[in-house]
C-alpha cells in the first residue's frame, strides 16, 4: 500500500491518463511548448466562473455580456458585405476567383481583432469556433433552401464541438489538478459520492474519482451548447466545387450566464442595462436575413432577455399569378411555423435532461466521425432534431410576437421569412393577462355565442394561419 502522498500522486496520474487517454491532454504531461497547454492556460480564469453556484451576472459580465452581442450582430452584418463583395466579383475564367467561405470568415475575425480558438482576457475571454457542411442540393434546384437549411445546423453543431471539446479538456485539467494537489481533496469528493475513504480500495477509488470528474466536466462543459451565439456566416463554392455553408460561433462565460439566465437556470429576475430597441436588432437587408437562421439571443431597449427566431421556407415558383400568390402566401406560414418550432426546439433542447444528453452525444460523434461517415451524420442529426421537435411539440410557447415578414432570394431559389420573437417576460405578462381574462369571464353571466362570435374566435386562437395579424398579438 502506496503512503498517502505518494498515493495521492500516483491517482492523479493514473486518473489523468486514464480520462483523457492521451498524454498531450494532460496538463502533468505537457511541455512548455505544448501550443493546446498554452491554449487551455488562457481560458483557466474563464472557466471558474462557470460555477453553477455563480448565477447572477456580474456587472463586469453584463457589460462583456451585451458588447459581445452588439459585436456578434455588427459582425454578422460585415460578413454579410464580404459575402456581397464576393459574389459581385466577375466570374470570366481571366478574373480571380471570388474568396470561399472560409477566407470570408478568416477576413472577419481578423477585422474583429480575433482568432479562432482562445481569447484572451482583453477580449472577454471569447473562444471562437468555425464549421463546415456541403449543401446536398446545388444552388438553383428544388430543395436547395432546405438542404441548406440543414448545412447550417450541421456546420453549427460542428463549431459547437469544437468549443465543447476545448471547454472540457480545460475543465478537466482544471478539476485533476486541483485534486491532485492534496489527498484530503480526493478523500472529499469520495465523502461527496457518498462514500467512505478508509473503506475503498485504490481500483475502487480511482473508478469513482474518475466518474465523478467526467460527470462534472460534462456539466460544466455543456454551457458550451447555450453559451454559443453565431458570430458570422459565408457560403459559396468550396475547394471541391460543392456549395458550402462555413459559420463561427462566439462564446465566452459572461454569455453562458446569460443563457443560463435565458432558459430559467440563473437569475432571470436580475434586471439587465437596456441595449437596442428589439426592431433595430432585425436586419432589414434581405440578402442578411437570408443568411441568418436559427435562434439569437439578445436584449431589447428595457433590458428583458429575448429570443430571436429565424424562419425560412422556400416559395414555389408558377406561371399563374393566382397559384403563385397562393404559394408564396403558404410559404409564408411555413417559415412561421419553421420560426415557432425554432423556438421550441431551443428551449426543449438546453431544458430537457434527456434532449442534452443526446445533444451532448450528437457533438461527440460529430467530433469523432470519419470523412466517409459524412451521410451516416447529416442523417443522424436529421433524426435528432425531429426526435426533439416531436418531444417539444406538446409545449406551449405565451407571449411569441412576429416582428418581421420579409420575401428575397438566395442562389437563384426565392424565399419567405419570418422573424418571431418570445422572452420570459413576455411570456409571464401573456399568461397573467390570459388568467385575468379568463377569471372576469367566469364571473360575467353566461350569454349564448353567435355563429359570429365563434367565426371571430377561431380567427384569432393563436395558431399560425388562422387570421393572426403580423406583429400584433401573441401565441
Amino acid at each position: 500500500m502506496l503512503h498517502r502522498p505518494f498515493r495521492s500522486l500516483a491517482l492523479g496520474l493514473v486518473l489523468t491518463a486514464a480520462y483523457f487517454g492521451s498524454p498531450a491532454l494532460c496538463p502533468l504531461a505537457a511541455t512548455e511548448t505544448d501550443p493546446l497547454e498554452a491554449a487551455l492556460a488562457q481560458m483557466e480564469d474563464a472557466l471558474t466562473r462557470l460555477d453553477a453556484r455563480a448565477a447572477r451576472l456580474s456587472p463586469r459580465d453584463t457589460q462583456e455580456a451585451q458588447a459581445q452581442l452588439r459585436s456578434a450582430a455588427s459582425n454578422r452584418q460585415r460578413s454579410q458585405e464580404l459575402q456581397n463583395a464576393a459574389n459581385a466579383q466577375p466570374t470570366a475564367a481571366a478574373a480571380e476567383a471570388p474568396p470561399a467561405p472560409a477566407a470570408i470568415l478568416e477576413r472577419l475575425l481578423q477585422e474583429a481583432g480575433l482568432r479562432e480558438g482562445a481569447n484572451g482576457a482583453e477580449r472577454g475571454h471569447a473562444y471562437v469556433a468555425t464549421g463546415s457542411a456541403v449543401v446536398t442540393v446545388p444552388p438553383g434546384q428544388r430543395g436547395h433552401i432546405g438542404a441548406r437549411l440543414l448545412a447550417y445546423h450541421q456546420a453549427e453543431l460542428l463549431a459547437r464541438a469544437a468549443i465543447a471539446r476545448s471547454l472540457e479538456s480545460t475543465v478537466s485539467s482544471e478539476r485533476v489538478s486541483q485534486l491532485s494537489a492534496s489527498f484530503g481533496d480526493w478523500d472529499g469528493l469520495l465523502r461527496a459520492e457518498g462514500l467512505n475513504p478508509d473503506d475503498v480500495d485504490d481500483g475502487q477509488r480511482l473508478t469513482t474519482l474518475e466518474n465523478a470528474v467526467r460527470r462534472r466536466t460534462s456539466q460544466e462543459a455543456s454551457a458550451a451548447i447555450s453559451g454559443a451565439i453565431t458570430f458570422g456566416l459565408a457560403e459559396g463554392p468550396g475547394p471541391d466545387g460543392g456549395h458550402e455553408i462555413h459559420v463561427a460561433l462566439l462564446w465566452s462565460p459572461a454569455l453562458a450566464a446569460l443563457a443560463r439566465q435565458f432558459l430559467g437556470q440563473g437569475d432571470s429576475a436580475q434586471p439587465l442595462p437596456a441595449g437596442m430597441p428589439l426592431a433595430s436588432q432585425v436586419p432589414q437587408d434581405t440578402h442578411l436575413l437570408a443568411r441568418t437562421m436559427g435562434v439569437q439571443p439578445v436584449i431589447d431597449e428595457h433590458g428583458q432577455r429575448v429570443l430571436l427566431a429565424f424562419g425560412q421556407a422556400p416559395i414555389e415558383a408558377h406561371s399563374n399569378p393566382t397559384v403563385a400568390s397562393m404559394r408564396a402566401s403558404q410559404a409564408g406560414e411555413r417559415a412561421q411555423l419553421e420560426a415557432y418550432a425554432l423556438l421550441k426546439e431551443f428551449l426543449h433542447t438546453h431544458t430537457d435532461a434527456q434532449a442534452q444528453q443526446e445533444l451532448e452525444s450528437l457533438i461527440r460523434s460529430s467530433a469523432n466521425r470519419d470523412d466517409g461517415e459524412e451521410e451516416q451524420f447529416t442523417s443522424t442529426l436529421e433524426a435528432f432534431r425531429n426526435s426533439v421537435r416531436a418531444a417539444a411539440s406538446e409545449q406551449q410557447l405565451e407571449g411569441v410576437t412576429t416582428l418581421k415578414r420579409w420575401r428575397g432570394e438566395i442562389g437563384g431559389s426565392q424565399l419567405s421569412g419570418v422573424v418571431l420573437a418570445w422572452s420570459p417576460a413576455g411570456q409571464a405578462a401573456s399568461r397573467e393577462l390570459r388568467q385575468r381574462l379568463s377569471g372576469e369571464a367566469a364571473d360575467a353571466p353566461a350569454e349564448a355565442p353567435s355563429p359570429e362570435a365563434g367565426d371571430k374566435a377561431r380567427a384569432s386562437d393563436g395558431e399560425p394561419g388562422h387570421g393572426r395579424t403580423p406583429g400584433v398579438g401573441t401565441w
